[in-house]
């Protein structure tokens, strides 16, 4: 089914004077949201609500903010100027609402201008993740649109070294289930995430509740698993462990996938330090 069918079929009609809230990764994760984003905000003013009234929420979690060349690149000329893109800053707590503590005791920050919005929609990424298990989903919003109270706690010791805060496990994985537990206290009404191949081509789409993002890899026909040794016991949990990389001929760009946090210093020191290429040459993306 080709995306535009899918998300129709997916995306109950909004009411006329809702406000709408579109969250979408940042520069680090290779989201095709300019696909997605035309497909689904051209089915909007279909349903009497215009551009004014929908704001796209950049979801940087902790990183820095998005450049202006970035967000063209993310999300398309087009969409860059019709639409209002602001990004959510983690560490100014006064533009997040507190909406009390999780089971697990984390104090749940999130973006007003998300709950302000009266649909809520998220726009994300689908692969392994080196602590939740899965990315998607729930990650928009913990931490995507959480202050840092809130991400300080859950990326705190308790969580990630419990043994099974680990790359493919869901059950019992309390990094999973407290960030999916912070997501539904928040609220989200659709998404739309995409599984990719090595070449950034989307796989699948996945339309509608939050949480089949989680169910999507458990119905793969092929999985493959790799078992990595990593020392749990160190002072930065976050450190690189392992690195893939690629190179594309027909656009000339390096690309590296990691494990670090921190993808924006990374991408500096090994593409003008290392590799001697410009900045625009040298991608790192990380989970």
């Amino acid at each position: 089914m080709h995306i535009t069918q899918f998300i129709r079929l997916s995306l109950y009609q909004p009411q006329k004077s809702a406000t709408i809230g579109i969250v979408i990764c940042d520069i680090t994760r290779p989201v095709p949201n300019r696909l997605i984003l035309t497909e689904l905000l051209a089915m909007l003013p279909r349903s009497g609500i215009p551009a004014e009234r929908v704001l796209i929420l950049v979801a940087p979690g902790l990183h820095r903010p998005s450049k202006a060349d970035e967000i063209v690149e993310m999300v398309g000329p087009d969409i860059a100027r019709q639409y209002r893109i602001e990004d959510h800053h983690g560490q100014v707590l006064e533009e997040h609402t507190h909406l009390g503590d999780s089971p697990r005791g984390v104090p749940i920050w999130i973006d007003s201008r998300y709950l302000q919005a009266d649909l809520k929609i998220t726009v994300g990424l689908i692969e392994p993740h080196l602590m939740a298990g899965f990315s998607g989903g729930r990650k928009l919003i913990c931490p995507g649109i959480a202050a840092l109270e809130t991400v300080k706690v859950w990326h705190g010791p308790d969580f990630l070294e419990h043994p099974k805060a680990d790359c493919g496990i869901l059950d019992g994985n309390p990094v999973h289930e407290e960030n999916t537990w912070i997501a539904r206290r928040a609220g989200c009404d659709f998404i739309v995430n995409v599984v990719m191949d090595d070449q950034r081509r989307p796989l699948k789409f996945v339309a509608g509740d939050m949480e089949a993002a989680d169910r999507t890899f458990a119905t793969a026909a092929r999985t493959v698993a790799v078992d990595l040794g990593n020392n749990r016991i160190n002072c930065n949990t976050m450190e690189p462990r392992a690195a893939i990389g690629s190179y594309d001929a027909a656009s000339d760009i390096y690309t590296l996938h990691v494990t670090s946090q921190d993808p924006h210093n990374l991408q500096a020191l090994l593409s003008q330090e290392v590799f001697d290429l410009p900045l625009e040459k040298f991608r790192v993306i990380s989970p």
